[in-house]
């Protein structure tokens, strides 16, 4: 049996797009706090008492093994009482979005953890950014010329790109003069859980350079991000190294979006760059970025420059890669940072990325992962809750082509009997513009599709459509409301705009052309949502009796549908409208021979999600 499935909904008018999430400000005063000392013992330190230290050696260290030191101390600035807690490696990290395990530290057991999730679990009505500290007491310096802060350190924060975790260093216990904030994000992106551990190298010579005197040390979770969580463990003070180039932010990609398949058609170069920070005590010079694809399949070098100590600069090759247009080679891409000098810690050079390789028709930004995860869903932020969303991805059309259908992967966190509908939009005037023909037949999603995160595809009815070189499209897979929960599958980490590359994936609800305000959204776990150029897709072999069909406009913002059949002979057709809860509300019997049109109007019912039956044809 063929059903359709139609809405009525009332659109609203658009409203400016932002791509993040606001901050929360709570006004309250700070909470000071104290942990208690652990097992009585005594903190592990070690205090210098002479400069004469080799790059490398450590001047004072804690890892908390003697508990939380007695005179250090917690803040917290929003006045919840939202503190950092000291950690006995069973991990506290619980919430509404993860349930990570302990740091894997160098030195295991206890360490240090903000739990922004655990706090903002359940959620509030306005979820509460965190802004705490912890602080150390004083660390004697005496005159080392260079000196770093070494720690380990795990991480995950949510929802804004801004977010900042901060170590900020003083020689005043106060904070009021002598300064220095240094972001030790790393270039990990939103809602992306970092290595475990990352060991954060943070050259803080300019401040504290040739000091003699204590110093100060504070970890920072500072406003703008309100879920998961930060642990630190192995914090170390040292005599700064030489040679220590750091990369992060490594891109590769077209047009500023890093794309995972490529149809042929729209093979386009692939650029590459990176950040390198030079955590030493001497200048880099002759620095460069080498990518490499398939270990020489392609290389190449960014222009050499001198990174002065403590500065970070943005590399980016010279050349670019154009793949040939064989279809399934991966590419897998490596980026390395180097200078003349041979480097102290060389793990620290590199990063790596999942494959991309050139498809035939298959236009994707995700990582094609066999076990997705889970996008979507209703937007908790708000009471009520936003059940309904559009969500997808950019695409860069460099040639002009025939697009078909968006193509979408059912996350396992669906409820079956979910409806969602697909459509793509064209953004080249700075609004999202829907293209007319891509607004497809709802689909409800079975209980297979969540079972096996099936990619559904959901095909043009005005297939193939015109696709314009030099435009962007959206491709955005559309969940209403009302008839179960969908999440969309997820693989891999969009870009969040700070770095090389744009944004290139976002959710916005109820949908893209009119947001609710303050629920439009980038999002960095990829939606495995892909826009295809097949020619195939969508074509059936239907018997000479068939009668083939569409409805239009759907959704209708009047409540009035019409109904175009065709068939190749005289039929009398049954058309039977039907509610969410089963109830007929519409039954009739028209004949039709050739092409003929009906009307049928839902204006005297409630907006919402209706099921439409023509005979038992279905496509």
């Amino acid at each position: 049996m063929k059903k359709i499935y139609t809405t009525i909904s009332i659109l609203m008018l658009t409203a400016a797009v932002s791509f993040g999430q606001g901050n929360v400000v709570v006004n309250n005063a700070p909470t000071k706090a104290k942990l208690s000392h652990q097992d009585n013992q005594e903190p592990v330190k070690a205090t210098a008492s002479s400069n004469e230290k080799a790059p490398g050696d450590v001047i004072w260290s804690e890892d908390f093994t003697g508990g939380f030191p007695t005179d250090w101390y917690v803040m917290d600035n929003t006045g919840n009482g939202y503190n950092w807690v000291l950690d006995p490696g069973v991990s506290n990290v619980t919430g509404d979005y993860t349930n990570a395990t302990p740091i894997a530290s160098t030195s295991g057991g206890n360490y240090m953890l903000l739990n922004g999730d655990g706090y903002n679990s359940p959620l509030p009505p306005s979820p509460i950014d965190m802004d705490a500290y912890f602080q150390t007491n004083g660390i004697m310096l005496n005159g080392e010329a260079n000196v770093t802060v070494r720690f380990q350190q795990k991480f995950r924060l949510c929802c804004q790109a801004s977010a900042a975790l901060n170590l900020v260093v003083s020689t005043d216990s106060t904070f009021a003069t002598n300064v220095g904030t240094f972001d030790v994000r790393q270039g990990v992106a939103i809602n992306t859980q970092s290595a475990d551990p990352i060991t954060q190298s943070v050259n803080i010579t300019s401040i504290v350079g040739g000091y003699t005197g204590r110093i100060y040390l504070r970890f920072h979770w500072a406003l703008g991000a309100s879920h998961y969580y930060w642990s630190v463990d192995d914090i170390e003070v040292i005599e700064t190294v030489n040679n220590d180039l750091v990369i992060s932010r490594g891109y590769y990609g077209s047009l500023f979006v890093p794309y995972t398949r490529i149809p042929v058609s729209q093979i386009q170069p692939i650029d590459f760059s990176a950040f390198a920070t030079n955590v030493g005590a001497a200048d880099q010079l002759n620095s460069i970025l080498t990518a490499d694809i398939n270990g020489g399949t392609f290389t190449g070098t960014s222009a050499p420059m001198t990174i002065v100590s403590g500065a970070t600069d943005s590399l980016f090759t010279t050349t670019s890669f154009t793949p040939p247009t064989s279809v399934g080679i991966p590419y897998n891409v490596t980026l390395t940072v180097s200078s003349d000098s041979v480097e102290t810690t060389p793990s620290n050079n590199a990063e790596t990325f999942p494959p991309f390789e050139v498809s035939q028709y298959t236009y994707a930004i995700d990582d094609h992962s066999a076990t997705p995860g889970n996008g979507g869903g209703f937007n908790t932020n708000v009471t009520p809750p936003t059940e309904e969303f559009e969500a997808g991805n950019y695409y860069d059309v460099i040639a002009n082509d025939n697009g078909y259908a968006i193509q979408v992967v059912v996350g396992s966190n669906t409820q079956a009997g979910a409806i969602i509908d697909a459509a793509l939009y064209d953004i080249s005037t700075g609004n999202f513009v829907e293209v007319t023909g891509t607004r497809t037949t709802p689909y409800v999603t079975t209980a297979a599709d969540v079972a096996n995160n099936n990619l559904i595809t959901l095909v043009f009815p005005g297939a193939p459509v015109s696709l314009t070189a030099g435009l962007t499209y959206f491709a955005a897979v559309h969940a209403y409301a009302g008839a179960g929960e969908f999440y969309y599958g997820t693989s891999g980490t969009s870009p969040d705009g700070q770095g090389t590359a744009a944004q290139g994936s976002l959710i916005f609800y109820p949908n893209m052309a009119s947001p609710n305000a303050g629920e439009n959204f980038y999002t960095t776990a990829t939606p495995m949502v892909r826009l295809s150029f097949d020619p195939n897709i969508g074509v059936n072999e239907l018997d000479a009796n068939a009668i083939n069909f569409n409805v239009y406009p759907n959704p209708s913002t009047t409540g009035e549908f019409t109904i175009n059949l065709n068939s190749t002979e005289s039929n009398n057709v049954n058309l039977a409208v039907t509610n969410v809860i089963g109830q007929t509300i519409i039954n009739k019997t028209i004949a039709v021979s050739g092409q003929t049109t009906e009307t049928i109007s839902l204006a005297d019912y409630s907006k919402g999600v209706y099921f439409l039956t023509v005979n038992n044809e279905t496509v």
